[in-house]
């Protein structure tokens, strides 16, 4: 008796369905979304602080480090991703590496302007003391 639904799809079925063309692409939009989401984090987080002491130099830090940092590692990741499209044949390891790069680039996103705006708070907040 044939089944109505479809066949689970394991990891070779996944593996056959993307090519590393797709997994460029999803890495451009990884990597463009991230970079939204540091430089929304990093201007949620100077506003927060801008009443604190020596607030006037935050956006600055904020603007080099989103130029300096995020913009560099983001552009960096894509272009990886766009030589993997041009010369890499689809594989397992491929796909492991695009899981591990996707997810080191999501938690920079959050991680960077969480931990300087948080150490800036921090200083600034004991230099008032």
């Amino acid at each position: 008796m044939a089944s109505v639904f479809p066949q689970s799809r394991g990891y070779s079925a996944i593996q056959q369905m993307v090519g590393p063309e797709r997994l460029a692409k999803h890495m451009s939009w990884h990597a463009s979304a991230a970079l939204l989401t540091f430089a929304g984090l990093q201007i949620w987080g100077v506003l927060t602080l801008i009443d604190l002491p020596h607030a006037r130099i935050l956006p600055f830090v904020a603007l080099a480090i989103l130029l300096l940092v995020a913009v560099p590692y983001s552009r960096r990741i894509e272009r990886r991703w766009h030589t993997f499209a041009n010369t890499a044949l689809p594989s397992s390891g491929l796909i492991a590496r695009f899981r591990k790069d996707r997810a080191r680039l999501w938690r920079l996103a959050f991680v960077v302007p969480t931990l300087w705006i948080g150490l800036f708070a921090l200083v600034s907040k004991t230099l008032l003391v």
